[in-house]
């Protein structure tokens, strides 16, 4: 079975470029409010994701055991490739730059499209409403 991985900000966390870097540093609890893009996770989704500040950790910790109590998760203040080994694992992500590091390393990109990027041609992309569909499909034919 192939790993699945899905990062938080912007993939199930909404993401407001505003309020990188500086606005989330001095809000109070600022994870804690942002609104869900996606409400269901399949069990065998980890959660991937990049973390500054301890509040934060805290924060989204208690999001995922409250909201997503089944699946794994991983925070972390290292870039996710140098955290987990992204060679022949699937990676869910906004980013360009997460998405172009794993795939240098052998993993699988998947870019998820929010109300902020747009689609790549070299990559599959997925949306908050045919993530689940889409990534049943292609890791059927992945696993065949």
């Amino acid at each position: 079975m192939i790993k699945k991985y899905i990062d938080i900000d912007g993939v199930i966390l909404k993401y407001e470029p505003s309020d990188y870097p500086t606005r989330f540093l001095t809000i109070k609890h600022y994870f804690k409010n942002q609104p869900l893009l996606i409400h269901m996770i399949p069990e065998d989704f980890i959660i991937l994701g990049k973390i500054t500040t301890e509040e934060e950790r805290r924060d989204k910790i208690a999001m995922i055991k409250k909201i997503f109590p089944k699946n794994k998760y991983i925070l972390t203040k290292k870039p996710k490739h140098k955290k987990v080994n992204p060679k022949g694992c699937i990676l869910i992500d906004d980013y360009n730059k997460n998405l172009e590091d794993w795939q240098s390393l052998g993993g699988i990109p998947v870019k998820f499209l929010n109300e902020i990027n747009s689609p790549r041609e070299d990559m599959l992309c997925v949306n908050k409403d045919d993530f689940i569909e889409v990534l049943s499909a292609f890791d059927s034919t992945l696993n065949s």
